[in-house]
């Protein structure tokens, strides 16, 4: 399993959920018709929804497919994707289930707490979402991952946290919220 990083503002992909703007409901489902494939072979029986039926009824304001959580996830990446960018990985490629602990306790991150309009089913296993707001985003959050690599207070490598540091600047920069999926 691996980390990717998105710089996002979480408003403009909250604004999608129940959109009525035409324009808008066509560009997000041309962009996440690219996946359907690929989430649509995740599903574990002939009685899954398929993926755009997914993305519709996201556009829509609704879900309904508790089970099915995963696949509400993996649409809002897709939306995710389509507003934002995805930053480079390289060091957080493969990452161990357990080592993940880092990013609750040291950052403070809260596991699918996207700003949406209306409650998602949550995955039963992947992807796991955490958030770190924008207005979070500061000079000392950066300075404690800077910390971090000079006491060495974790066990990734200082080149890892370099690159966490380059994601924080990035949606600083920007002022957008960062969005980090597990999968």
């Amino acid at each position: 399993y691996g980390i990717i990083p998105y710089p996002v503002n979480l408003k403009r992909v909250a604004e999608l959920i129940g959109t009525t703007d035409t324009s808008s409901r066509k560009t997000v489902i041309k962009h996440c018709s690219k996946r359907a494939a690929l989430i649509d072979d995740l599903a574990d029986s002939d009685n899954a929804p398929q993926f755009m039926e997914i993305v519709e009824e996201l556009l829509d304001g609704k879900a309904t497919h508790e089970r099915y959580g995963f696949m509400y996830w993996y649409a809002l990446e897709s939306f995710i994707t389509l507003l934002g960018q995805r930053l480079d990985n390289t060091y957080w490629k493969r990452i161990p289930a357990g080592e993940m602990d880092f990013f609750f306790q040291k950052f403070n991150l809260f596991n699918a707490a996207l700003p949406l309009p209306m409650s998602i089913p949550k995955p039963n296993d992947m992807p796991i979402v955490f958030v770190l707001p924008a207005s979070e985003i500061t000079n000392d959050f950066k300075a404690m991952v800077v910390n971090m690599m000079l006491k060495r207070e974790s066990n990734y490598e200082n080149i890892q946290l370099l690159e966490v540091v380059e994601w924080i600047e990035s949606a600083k920069r920007y002022k957008q919220d960062l969005v980090l999926f597990y999968y």
